[in-house]
């Protein structure tokens, strides 16, 4: 969590200043905060870490996952992933062996991109390549797309939202690649915020 912390700081510094909103004052005060920011991190003991490799085992003959773009775990801790491959559904919900419990999605998706699960255990998905939020009930059943906006097109296929982070009172918080924004939508009522 802190090192994230620490990207955004430095990420916010850099966009700030490029795009000349930033007075010195400002600026200082960035990277006094960046730095203390830098320094607990790096006081912060060291824990140990071992990776293990960990894999979808295939349910049938032919089945095959894709690049994994990212994970989710839940409380009970089933596996969350989301795949790009096309011999199998982009949403794969495992157990700890690997065991593949669930799937769906297929169709869903252009490019998918993230994964997260909120505080009710709600699945919500985000599709790069359309710029599209969706969100599952953990059994797989779509509750809620939202589509975030047109898609800029600067050439890349990574144009268009990213991630979705959730805030109090049904507050969702859309990242946008291309734009570099963060909107807000308030989910409930389904209206933006």
């Amino acid at each position: 969590m802190s090192l994230r912390i620490l990207v955004c700081l430095i990420c916010l510094v850099f966009s700030a200043q490029a795009s000349g909103q930033v007075n010195k004052a400002d600026r200082e005060a960035q990277e006094k905060a960046a730095a203390d920011l830098r320094a607990r991190i790096e006081a912060s003991p060291k824990l140990p870490f071992s990776g293990v490799h960990f894999a979808a085992k295939p349910p049938a003959i032919g089945w095959e996952s894709g690049a994994v773009s990212w994970v989710a775990v839940d409380r009970t801790g089933r596996i969350y992933e989301i795949q790009r491959g096309d011999k199998a559904d982009p949403v794969l919900v495992l157990d700890q062996e690997g065991k593949v419990l669930r799937a769906w999605g297929k169709g869903d998706f252009n490019i998918p991109h993230s994964i997260r699960i909120d505080p009710r255990g709600n699945i919500w998905t985000v599709d790069a390549g359309s710029s599209t939020v969706i969100k599952y009930s953990p059994l797989g059943e779509k509750l809620m797309t939202i589509t975030v906006g047109e898609r800029p097109d600067n050439g890349s296929p990574f144009n268009g939202s990213t991630d979705i982070a959730f805030g109090p009172n049904g507050r969702l918080y859309i990242t946008r690649m291309a734009t570099a924004t963060l909107e807000s939508w308030n989910t409930l009522p389904m209206a933006r915020g």
